[in-house]
């Protein structure tokens, strides 16, 4: 069964990652793994499809829940208007979500938006991501828009 783990800040963002349940490695909260990170059987009581807490702000998501995906199908249909936005230089923070692979998993995550051409956005990564060593928050990442996901 597939999960996503989403981290959610006060702003509601949301870092999710797509990992498989089985083989994952021991999951330590204070140290980017070499693996991904371990996604827990689900609370006693709760459906197999439940969310579940990972660490402080990430949680597994099933990549089937509904309102996860409608979050994404919005992002998408209005992605235009947020491109738009950031041209014009209009007061606020930019910030996209996008998949990052390492280590066999998929993790969605934040990208803060420096700026947008030819399709693709620069930034930095707004988080260290979960499932390995090769990226750490602030890294300098281009993403094309078509990987956009929020």
């Amino acid at each position: 069964m597939e999960h996503r783990l989403t981290r959610v800040s006060p702003m509601r963002a949301f870092l999710v990652i797509l990992a498989a349940a089985a083989g994952f490695a021991v999951f330590n909260p204070f140290k980017p793994a070499d693996k991904p990170a371990a996604i827990p059987e689900a609370a006693a009581g709760r459906s197999e499809t439940a969310p579940r807490p990972i660490k402080d702000n990430v949680v597994a998501y099933h990549t089937g829940d509904a309102r996860m995906n409608a979050a994404k199908d919005k992002a998408r249909e209005t992605l235009p208007r947020f491109v738009e936005r950031l041209a014009r230089r209009e007061p606020g923070s930019y910030a996209v979500k996008f998949p990052l692979a390492q280590n066999g998993a998929t993790e969605h995550i934040w990208l803060q938006v420096d700026s947008h051409r030819n399709g693709t956005f620069e930034g930095r990564l707004t988080n260290t991501p979960v499932n390995g060593r090769g990226y750490k928050m602030g890294d300098r990442l281009s993403v094309p828009m078509a990987q956009v996901e929020d």
